[in-house]
């Protein structure tokens, strides 16, 4: 296989003696010695790997990894090499910002190790991996184009991938009793003695699709427990159903018979593992909200505590303005269990009017553990609705859920 080549000449012969050696044979021996110290460097197929990561915004390339476990560590700098994508149906460069050596692909070092990492900037305009079917009202995947070589040499193609904390994820298929199979992605921790909690990640309207990842790619709600720095301070499983593109449900975690299966999946998935059933926390965002507060009015003995993000408690009475007002029929039941809602003022997706209405009834009750963020106007970018990407990397949120248990924070009293 062709591919650019750097000759990596060991310094095995002293200059000075070759210098005054005038033996011809001498000469050619040392020649010898030398060609044999010599090592070929090639930027190969087999050897190059885009490596994938899940940001805020979505999943973008960050780098490109090259197997140097059978070379010598050698300078690079980022002029070095030369990184091109596939974007708008042209070819650009990608900005290399920094050339290291890593032992590991999940988890950066920079202290040396056998993968040579070509550190891409992630704000490129053509890091993204996804782009947004506007009308199937969905994710999808592009394919990934990638070109790189070492300046001056001939490009070659980087077709292996690697999807940094995505790859830790396994994917099944639930069978409820309803009959209609739920895709579903699995994060399992490292084995520990005691039972661990378990996080239920319900996504947006955008992220459904065939088993495909976008529940995973499309922002931080799955992924952003399953890091390594996250595992090492609260140490989870993380449950990811996906629902279909099947057009059946206008709601898709809302409405029957989905949210039943959601309610199953759980119950199977705690039946099969070490986790603790006292510390299952419930996170949504968008559509996954309006199925959080549906399995709270359910079944709301069974969790611990709840991230609704960007979404209403009424999904079936919208308004022309997207507007629902409270159901105050569920209130035991919404204030069952604690809740840290998030939402953007300017949010005309889905107004905060619904949660600002129930977190006013909240106040007025005295319920001090229903907690409600609210981003005021221009902060949420691109526009109001992303309130998941501040609300997902808040770290008070993040320990505060954890802290919670099933049955610590009765409401018996407050209600009356």
């Amino acid at each position: 296989m062709t591919g650019a080549v750097l000759t990596l000449a060991a310094c095995g012969v002293d200059d000075a003696e070759a210098d005054t050696d005038t033996d011809t044979g001498a000469d050619t021996e040392d020649t010898a010695n030398e060609n044999e110290d010599e090592q070929h460097f090639s930027l190969t197929e087999e050897g190059t790997t885009l490596v994938t990561e899940v940001l805020p915004y979505g999943e973008v390339v960050t780098a490109i990894a090259v197997d140097f476990s059978e070379y010598d560590e050698q300078t690079f700098t980022p002029d070095d090499f030369v990184v091109e994508t596939e974007f708008n149906d042209e070819m650009i460069q990608r900005e290399i910002t920094d050339v290291f050596y890593s032992d590991s692909l999940s988890e950066w070092d920079s202290d040396g190790g056998s993968y040579l990492i070509i550190d891409l900037n992630e704000e490129d305009e053509s890091a993204a991996t996804l782009s947004y079917d506007v009308e199937g009202e969905y994710n999808v995947r592009r394919d990934l184009v990638y070109q790189v070589s070492m300046t001056g040499s001939e490009m070659i193609s980087v077709t292996n991938e690697y999807q940094l904390v995505v790859s830790d994820f396994d994917l099944a298929v639930f069978e409820p009793s309803s009959g209609e199979e739920l895709d579903y992605y699995l994060f399992e921790p490292e084995e520990a003695e005691d039972r661990l909690p378990l996080v239920v990640f319900l996504h947006g309207n955008g992220e459904r699709g065939p088993g495909n990842q976008m529940n995973l790619l499309a922002n931080e709600g799955g992924v952003v427990w399953a890091r390594n720095e996250q595992q090492k301070t609260h140490p989870a499983y993380i449950l990811a159903p996906q629902a279909p593109t099947d057009g059946q449900e206008s709601f898709i975690w809302a409405e029957e018979p989905r949210n039943t299966s959601v309610k199953e999946l759980v119950d199977a998935t705690i039946e099969t593992h070490n986790i603790d059933e006292d510390r299952v926390y419930l996170v949504g965002i968008s559509q996954g909200t309006m199925g959080t507060w549906r399995l709270i009015e359910k079944y709301s003995e069974a969790f611990a505590a709840a991230v609704p993000i960007a979404g209403s408690t009424n999904h079936g009475e919208f308004n022309e303005e997207n507007f629902a007002p409270v159901n105050t029929d569920y209130l035991e039941e919404y204030f069952a269990l604690p809740t840290w809602s998030f939402g953007a003022a300017d949010d005309t997706v889905v107004p905060p009017d619904n949660i600002q209405e129930l977190h006013a009834i909240a106040q007025e009750r005295g319920i001090d553990h229903f907690n409600y963020t609210e981003y005021e106007d221009g902060t949420v970018l691109p526009f109001g609705h992303f309130a998941w990407v501040p609300a997902l990397q808040d770290t008070e949120m993040i320990h505060w859920l954890f802290s919670q248990e099933r049955g610590s924070d009765p409401i018996d009293e407050v209600m009356k």
